[in-house]
């Protein structure tokens, strides 16, 4: 009887022994968890998952006169490209190449001279500063509403030189000036005629209406702008080309009445 009573004593000294290392081995495994997961979260906030760049908006892109007139015929999106387009379009091809820099004091000569400039093939090119000094800014911004074809064909002048050249990541600007301004008749917006239109072309015509600045003889300036207001005088069509490419649409041909005015 003795011996049984020693066993079942030495029994329940093993169990209240295993209960209280099974416990104490519990309390180590959760105050470890918790250790861990505080250091993970103080490393989660000290270096957090960052997230990608958004893509820039085509507004911040190209700024534009919403105003310009579009054709009917096109979507919301097509009829912003256009106008994009025409934006760019007038402020380097229209009257000065400098447009680009969308400054009004170029003109100033002491502004003018104020600019960093690099020669290249023995010509002056002005080292830009304005909205797309950065080339990758400008070259996204023409590639947006432009084809590659149609850009470089009205980059490069009959000497092989271009407009518009990449120096060390910067824009550069060969200042080139043509009159302007002096027929097109501001009162008579662009009208658009649709010549085709398939899922990955649209071809139509913009005719602009011009009457030329100066007064007719005996006439004064008062008068030669109620007439321009009342009347134009002769019109001129040009052919737009708008294609569906892999980035989107883009224009293949483009003009617009006023950069591409001329006397009749």
């Amino acid at each position: 009887m003795k011996k049984i009573l020693l066993v079942l004593i030495i029994c329940m000294l093993l169990l209240t022994s295993c209960k209280i290392n099974c416990e104490m081995q519990d309390g180590l495994s959760l105050e470890v968890a918790q250790t861990t997961q505080q250091v993970s979260s103080e490393h989660e906030a000290v270096n957090p998952i960052e997230s990608p760049h958004p893509v820039p908006d085509r507004d911040d892109l190209i700024a534009y006169n919403p105003d310009i007139s579009t054709p009917d015929f096109l979507t919301e999106e097509q009829k912003t490209i256009y106008q994009q387009a025409h934006e760019l379009y007038t402020r380097m091809f229209i009257s000065d190449t400098t447009g680009i820099e969308y400054s009004d004091l170029w003109s100033d000569d002491e502004h003018k001279e104020s600019y960093e400039t690099v020669e290249i093939n023995g010509m002056k090119y002005y080292i830009a500063r304005g909205k797309y000094r950065n080339w990758g800014e400008f070259d996204e911004a023409i590639h947006a509403v432009f084809t590659d074809e149609f850009w470089v064909e009205h980059n490069t002048l009959e000497t092989g030189d271009n407009i518009y050249v990449e120096r060390d990541g910067k824009l550069c600007i060969l200042e080139l000036t043509k009159g302007a301004g002096y027929y097109y008749n501001e009162n008579f917006p662009e009208t658009f005629e649709l010549i085709e239109q398939t899922d990955t072309s649209i071809f139509f015509i913009v005719t602009g209406y011009y009457s030329p600045v100066w007064p007719r003889e005996n006439e004064t300036g008062e008068q030669r702008n109620e007439r321009r207001r009342q009347e134009y005088e002769y019109t001129i069509s040009f052919s737009i080309h708008m294609i569906l490419t892999k980035n989107g649409w883009r224009f293949s041909e483009f003009s617009t009445a006023v950069a591409n005015e001329q006397e009749m």
